[in-house]
Order: C-alpha cells, then structure tokens, then sequence
C-alpha cells in the first residue's frame, strides 16, 4: 500500500513539473518576430480606419502633364543628371530636379546651368531611384538650400519654412514630382524641426521590414508641428523635402533641419481632397 502510495504521489509531481515548465515557456505566436508600431488615437486623433489595408500596391504610373516633361526633356538635352520636376502649386517651389548617382556633393553649389551658385538647385538623393512609382523607394529625399536667415521670401527651400504655419500647411497639403514616366502626388503627414539631424535618420532609405519604416513614420509624426487626417502604413512610399534653418543657433549651428515629409496618394484618393490639420499638442523636443 505504501509502494503504491509512494508511486502515485512521484506521478502526480511529475506531472506539476511538466505543467510548470509549459507554462513558462513563451507560447508561439502566428504573428511576424517584427510587429509593426502602431500610432495611438492620442497622439494622431485623425487616422482614417476608411483608407486602404495594408499591402495595397500602387504602381500604376500617371500620365504626366507634357508641358512639365518638355521642361524636363529641355534640360536633360544639356544635362542627363536631370531627373524630375519638383512644385508645390501657387507657389515659387516649382523647378527641375537633379541627381548625382555617386553622392550629394555635386549641386549643393551649382544651380540650373551648371554653374556655381550659393543657392544651388534641387537634388534628389543618390540612393533614390527616380523614375516612376514602381521604382520609387520607401523614402525619396529632395534637397535644397535655405541661405536667407529663415526669410521665408527667399529662394529654394527657404520658402519651405511657411509649412510652420498651420493656415499655410492646411492650403498647401500637396506636393508634386514628375518625372518623363509619372506624375506623382504627395500628401503632407509631417512638419518639424530638428536642433541637430543626427538626433533622427530622417533621410534614411534602405528598410528591411515595414516595421522599420514604420518606426521612421512615426518618429516624424511624434516631432510634427501639426497632425494631418493622413495615414502611413508599411506599404506606403514617402517623399521627404530637407533644407538648414537657423532657428536653433543661428549661422553657428549648420546641423539643424527644418523637414517636410508627404505620402504617395493611394488609388482612391485625389489631390482635390481637403485634408485636417491642427496643431500637436506635445511634439517631441527639438534638442532630443
């Protein structure tokens, strides 16, 4: 009686132990390792659950307007570093864009003509690929300069300043860049400044997942001065437009940025759209 007691008392603990450890082990999950950031309702009251799942594709290329491809077509004859055309309507933001595929050096200093400019001209990053849609990657970044102490009357991407102001960002949440093979249109989702642009890769391109991306998105959505009624998912593609400012340490201070970034319209969508935008309660801190 006793042997068996014992026995079945040695069963019983086996048991418990194997329970223990089930339990302790992390279960399996169906979900990718890498979930994708999800922005809260707080902190971008606007998100429209209406827009397109995640996953949607938009490769389709827009025919271009011919009067912008001719502009284009005209520079390319003298400069083949021409790629795009780059505006902002009723605007002076409306211009050819350039790209040196081996680095951003070449027209920082250099304008339409090739010749030396303090002002310099537009350029494309050289990782981008600007051609169409299709080939666009995640994050498609324009430069221009901004030399006039932050006069938002001055040239290039020193009139991109007037986006801190939320009557002009809600009149102007649109941006266009054309090139020979699209016309591709842009939603404004972010507005911010940076002390120093090595506090955020904003300008990074290469992903390896969408949670990634994501995570950039976010992080501009969390520095914007405004909230815009625009949604980004993982498989959307941006437009990022870089420029200097001098609002925090004047001349002294040449790593601070003023940045706008835009998301590729989805299909169903027009650029007659009326898009919300009111003001960030909490952005995150300039300096950090």
């Amino acid at each position: 009686m006793n042997k068996c007691t014992r026995l079945l008392s040695l069963l019983m603990a086996a048991v418990m132990a194997m329970t223990l450890a089930a339990c302790s082990q992390k279960p399996e999950s169906s979900a990718p390792e890498e979930e994708e950031p999800q922005s809260s309702a707080s902190e971008y009251p606007f998100y429209n659950p209406l827009t397109e799942p995640e996953g949607i594709t938009n490769d389709t290329p827009v025919e271009p307007d011919t009067n912008i491809v001719d502009k284009i077509q005209e520079y390319q004859e003298k400069n083949p570093e021409a790629v795009a055309w780059f505006r902002i309507p009723d605007t002076t933001m409306d211009d050819v864009v350039f790209q040196d595929p081996t680095g951003n050096k070449k027209y920082e200093r250099l304008d339409n003509d090739g010749k030396f400019n303090l002002s310099g001209c537009y350029f494309a990053d050289y990782r981008n690929t600007v051609k169409n849609r299709a080939s666009l990657g995640k994050n498609t970044i324009i430069y221009g300069h901004n030399l006039n102490d932050d006069d938002e009357q001055g040239e290039r991407f020193a009139r991109l300043l007037k986006y801190d102001d939320i009557e002009y960002a809600t009149e102007h949440p649109y941006l266009y860049l054309t090139t020979p093979e699209d016309e591709m249109v842009f939603k404004v989702f972010a507005v911010f400044y940076l002390s120093d642009w090595r506090n955020f890769d904003y300008i990074r391109t290469n992903f390896t997942s969408n949670a990634q991306f994501n995570q950039l998105v976010n992080e501009a959505k969390s520095r914007s001065l405004f909230n815009f009624d625009v949604s980004v998912t993982g498989s959307d593609k941006i437009l990022t437009l870089s420029t200097c400012t001098y609002k925090y340490g004047g001349f002294n201070n040449r790593a601070q940025r003023f940045v706008v970034m835009g998301r590729l319209l989805h299909p169903s969508e027009k650029d007659t759209d009326p898009v919300t935008v009111v003001a960030n309660p909490s952005p995150k801190d300039v300096y950090s």
